[in-house]
């Protein structure tokens, strides 16, 4: 009788930062906390769930609206802007990049 074994390699968690606003839109989020690291609310909640079912790891950044969007357009330090909408901001996502995925 052969014995068969299988084993499982665990894949390495993919990381990503998530670059939110800092201000309060409660419950939704809340990224106003003072150390510019806190971020809290439903839309954390969810996303974290959404990481933790397949398998990723999220970094939050709370940045002014403003910088925010630098950081994400054109300097690319933030993998993700959350919220976002395809029509906010054209003509300065459309300066630096057109390759913005929506879902």
């Amino acid at each position: 009788m052969a014995l068969a074994s299988s084993f499982v390699v665990a894949q390495p968690i993919k990381k990503y930062v998530v670059g939110v606003e800092n201000i309060e839109y409660l419950p939704f989020y809340d990224g106003s906390g003072v150390n510019g690291s806190s971020y809290d609310g439903f839309s954390r909640s969810l996303l974290e769930m959404f990481a933790k079912h397949h398998n990723l790891q999220f970094e939050f950044y709370t940045l002014p609206i403003p910088r925010l969007y630098k950081e994400f357009v054109e300097h690319q330090h933030v993998d993700f802007k959350y919220p976002d909408n395809p029509n906010w901001n054209t003509n300065y996502k459309n300066k630096y990049q057109n390759d913005i995925k929506y879902s």
